[in-house]
């Protein structure tokens, strides 16, 4: 049986969150036109899906890949592949922080 400590539990809905942060905020930008989506196929089920399936979808591709990644926390790639997504989100962050700081005047990727 698995037993599920604190630190993995942290790390997961830490990931998760700024996942979720990441699509509300790259949202927030598309509108006011200061970025674009730069995943091709993300981008295809904004335009076509709209905002929800968009969520939906962004939620599915981050929660199942760490929820596989978690299951198999033992293992020392595993670890190491869920703290670098959570410095990947943790980039992401800062540079919407950076775009939001521009005030739009920055025609830029998210």
């Amino acid at each position: 049986m698995d037993i599920y400590d604190r630190g993995s539990w942290i790390l997961a809905l830490s990931v998760l969150g700024l996942s979720l942060l990441d699509a509300v905020l790259t949202v927030h930008q598309i509108q006011k036109g200061i970025a674009r989506e730069a995943n091709p196929l993300m981008s295809m089920i904004l335009t076509w899906g709209g905002v929800y399936a968009f969520f939906s979808v962004k939620t599915a591709m981050t929660a199942f890949p760490l929820a596989i990644i978690i299951l198999h926390k033992e293992w020392l790639l595993a670890r190491h592949v869920a703290r670098l997504c959570l410095v990947f989100y943790v980039l992401i962050l800062l540079y919407h922080l950076y775009l939001v700081g521009n005030h739009g005047t920055v025609r830029a990727f998210s």
